[in-house]
């Protein structure tokens, strides 16, 4: 039965054929679906399909589950925020936010004008900071803080390296928060320091 089968299928084969001449080769077109390329570049794209897919998932699932205030101007990174710059000025609160790891006074005990202490023994509250031993960061420190001087040789009391600068400044100028407050996010800028001077 099996073989009277075949038989029938292969007659209906032929009979299927084109009639052509006896000598032309009776060769077959390759179906598409059985081609082994096709095939292969099939499952190609539907194995990049399930990787881009899978990538976009972890993506998503890294950014809602991260530390990040997308609505907020400061955005946390590791043990240090950064503050991204905004238009406004930011309030006195917003800027002990940004810095709040790198300014290391209190600058609440500061009055409107950037001075402290009694109401007849008013003064300016000095400041130091090391930045890398770069003339481009001297520039870009002096074009924020009016105030500033830059020691070139002295490590000051934060103890500055070989190959940084002491910077020295004060808060009795216009804008003294804001100043603080963009020094405090500089990249190179690690720790702002009260100073004391004998």
């Amino acid at each position: 039965m099996v073989s009277q089968w075949s038989k029938k299928a292969s007659g209906s084969e032929d009979s299927a054929a084109p009639p052509g001449d006896s000598g032309e080769s009776n060769e077959q077109a390759p179906s598409r679906s059985s081609d082994p390329a096709v095939v292969g570049l099939c499952r190609g794209m539907v194995g990049l399909s399930l990787a881009l897919l899978v990538g976009l998932v972890t993506l998503a699932w890294v950014l809602l589950r991260s530390d990040i205030d997308w609505d907020a101007s400061v955005v946390k990174a590791g043990r240090r925020e950064v503050g991204v710059e905004a238009s406004d000025e930011p309030s006195n609160g917003e800027a002990a936010t940004a810095t709040a790891g790198v300014i290391r006074f209190d600058s609440s005990r500061l009055n409107s004008e950037g001075l402290v202490g009694s109401p007849d023994g008013l003064r300016a509250l000095s400041y130091e900071f090391c930045i890398p031993a770069v003339e481009a960061h001297v520039g870009e420190i002096e074009a924020i803080d009016s105030t500033i001087t830059i020691q070139r040789s002295s490590p000051g009391r934060i103890g500055c390296g070989s190959d940084e600068y002491l910077a020295v400044g004060h808060t009795h100028q216009p804008g003294f928060r804001e100043v603080l407050d963009r020094l405090g996010r500089l990249p190179y800028v690690n720790e702002i320091q009260e100073a004391h001077f004998e």
